[in-house]
């Protein structure tokens, strides 16, 4: 008897476009499983959802190569990750993960197991300066042979390519690199995730347009402008002959369901204090507050007045008009008006209430509606609105944090400036080569993101993002998690990173995050794993067709040199599993047994298996069953495994027998 077949490859996302359709207009295919288009035209048309265009046509972006970057977006691959346990830092309990590898195959491998997972997307892809690396998206060559013939680099592994201006497909390129990868990235998104991309304006306005192709111009939210450098040294010369410096970077912004309201804790930048809080509220016994000028109030504590004198800022009675000098200069004067922040008020705006009687005229009073709570005051019949400075008053998200009064931070993100100083050695290594302040990137994950979500970096560099998430983790007791992917660009010997025994970008980031773990709490850590071809022989149908390919499988379908590990974890992607599941191994003389995530899937490896296996998966699943536990489950053997057909027959009749289907019994 056969078992079902597992499926080695990807999310082929051709094959789900269609699926899509079929599921939305199924009078629009042909018996065969084509598409009408003129059915689909004809439905479309018939609920007004179709653009009907002149004869002028419309406006469409469209760059050399873009239809073999759109095919590039949905072929599946068969590759796999392997993981590294020597390479990682506590692996049993960490959830973080570091792919090494291109990270288009990272981001399809991925498509089963973290679709609709991640709520935040980070990316700071090459900037197109005419140096920038240029990815490999043709799978048809093995990558190192494909880069060699290319010219992008040299025998020795070393980065040669130039994307000149003078290249008629200067912009198309990196299109080309950019259109798959966040076609792809956007299948992880949650329906409210966002999508945040670092560039200058070398690229920005294509960025947004593919973007736009991508995401839909209905989804883009915002373009924020970073403050990253200012006019001094080289750039006073190029100003003072009436150049425009460059002193700021973007961040495109974008959602993936189009909604706007992004922001779980706005970013606050310091501000003076606004002279119209000059009013403090003294509580009336029936609940309501009389008014007195503030100046009046602080003129009772004779400290703050003589410290006031001493600082020339009175010769005698204080003066209401001038609240926000005697915050801005004396110490006593910010400390009383602070301490007093829910008392201190200035008049807003007219508020409507119709069903709020006040008998006295000039009181304050708090009132309650069904959202918010209000301070008002009733004058001559029309009520006025108050806000108290405690809604002001808070720590501020600047370079230097300061606790004093706030103004939400807009699309200008100002002073980054000032991280850049010590940006190239954060995280105890040096990197010249774009790399983010740590600030930054904590505060988008800030404002963004809640305390369990994924953040996901596809050009993670050397690690900003994990060092980010790490921090932001301890210092919130939350629990986001990180998923960086990033090529082992090599580290030339010229460089000082490789007199320090570097050699590649992805060991400079993985010493990185292990300084930042080190450093704020060692039980933190990360798993790593890196791309290779897939590890079971029938999934690779190219090697295995192959004279050298036939050199590296084995007889039992497993690829030479590859262990139970590396083929477990290619299983639980391929079934859309999480990586991070609990596992539990039992080793028997026959065969070893892997239980995933409490019966989710059993994995069977070894050369001679036998009915116990089943009997083992039975007797779980039954425990599982009576602790309240059962969750629909597959069984995976590896194929050839089996001691004999006979075994192979029982231990399918044993597991049929506890509850399994035809289907939840597979085999590689």
């Amino acid at each position: 008897m056969d078992l079902h077949k597992m499926n080695g490859q990807s999310v082929d996302m051709h094959e789900q476009d269609v699926r899509a359709l079929k599921e939305l207009f199924p009078e629009a295919f042909t018996e065969r499983g084509k598409l009408d288009f003129d059915k689909l035209q004809a439905v479309l048309r018939s609920g007004d959802l179709l653009e009907e265009l002149d004869d002028e046509g419309k406006y469409e972006f469209s760059w050399w190569g873009k239809q073999k970057a759109m095919r590039n977006a949905k072929a599946p691959v068969t590759e796999t990750l392997r993981p590294s346990f020597e390479r990682s830092v506590n692996w049993e309990t960490s959830e973080n993960l570091y792919i090494e590898g291109d990270n288009l195959t990272s981001s399809k491998l991925l498509q089963k197991s973290y679709a609709n997972k991640v709520r935040l997307i980070y990316l700071d892809p090459p900037y197109n300066t005419g140096s920038d690396f240029i990815y490999n998206d043709d799978y048809s060559l093995e990558e190192k042979e494909y880069l060699i013939q290319t010219g992008q680099i040299d025998a020795a592994g070393y980065p040669t390519t130039t994307n000149n201006e003078s290249n008629g497909r200067f912009h198309s390129d990196w299109l080309n690199m950019m259109y798959p990868r966040l076609k792809v990235l956007r299948n992880l998104l949650t329906d409210d995730g966002v999508i945040v991309v670092s560039i200058d304006d070398k690229e920005v306005v294509n960025l947004r347009k593919v973007m736009d192709e991508v995401f839909g111009e209905s989804s883009f939210v915002t373009t924020i402008l970073v403050e990253l450098s200012t006019t001094q040294g080289m750039k006073v010369g190029a100003a003072k002959k009436g150049n425009i410096v460059k002193n700021g970077e973007y961040l495109v912004v974008y959602t993936k369901d189009g909604h706007k309201n992004i922001a779980k804790r706005p970013m606050l930048n310091a501000t003076d204090y606004d002279g119209h809080y000059n009013t403090f509220l003294v509580q009336n016994d029936d609940g309501s507050y009389s008014q007195k000028q503030l100046a009046e109030k602080i003129s009772e504590n004779q400290d703050i007045v003589e410290q006031l004198q001493i600082l020339n800022l009175t010769k005698g009675k204080l003066s209401n008009s001038k609240i926000s000098q005697y915050y801005s200069a004396s110490n006593l004067a910010k400390d009383f008006i602070d301490k007093n922040a829910e008392f201190i008020v200035r008049d807003h705006s007219s508020i409507d209430i119709k069903d709020f009687d006040i008998e006295e005229d000039g009181k304050v009073y708090e009132y309650k509606s069904e959202s918010r709570n209000y301070l008002v005051q009733k004058h001559k019949g029309k009520f006025t609105q108050k806000i108290k400075f405690s809604d002001k008053l808070a720590l501020s998200d600047d370079f230097k944090p300061v606790y004093g009064p706030t103004k939400i931070r807009g699309d200008w993100w100002k002073e980054f400036y000032l991280d850049m100083g010590n940006v190239s050695k954060e995280g105890g290594v040096e990197y010249k080569n774009g790399k983010k302040p740590v600030r930054l990137i904590k505060q988008l994950i800030e404002m963004l993101t809640e305390s369990d979500d994924y953040i996901l970096d596809a050009f993670s560099g050397s690690g900003t993002t994990a060092h980010a998430t790490l921090a932001i983790n301890e210092e919130q007791g939350s629990n986001r998690k990180f998923i960086l992917m990033q090529t082992p660009d090599v580290i030339k010997p010229k460089e000082n990173n490789y007199k320090l025994g570097f050699r590649t970008l992805t060991e400079l980031a993985e010493k990185r995050i292990s300084n930042v773990i080190n450093e704020i709490n060692p039980a933190l850590g990360f798993k790593v794993f890196y791309v290779d071809t897939t590890n079971i022989t029938a999934w690779n149908a190219e090697m295995a067709n192959s004279e050298q390919g036939q050199l590296l499988f084995s007889e039992d379908n497993i690829v030479n040199g590859r262990s139970d590990m590396d083929v477990l974890y290619e299983i639980l992607l391929k079934k859309g599993l999480d990586l991070n599941l609990p596992l539990s191994e039992i080793n028997d003389e026959e065969f070893t047994l892997f239980d995933v995530g409490f019966g989710a899937l059993y994995v069977v490896m070894g050369t001679s298996v036998t009915r116990n296996a089943a009997v083992m998966i039975s007797k779980a699943r039954q425990n599982y069953e009576n602790e309240g536990m059962f969750i629909t489950s597959n069984v995976v053997f590896v194929d050839n495994s089996f001691k004999s057909a006979e075994e192979k027959l029982a231990s399918i009749d044993l597991l049929k027998a506890s509850g399994f289907d035809d289907d939840e019994i597979e085999s590689l």
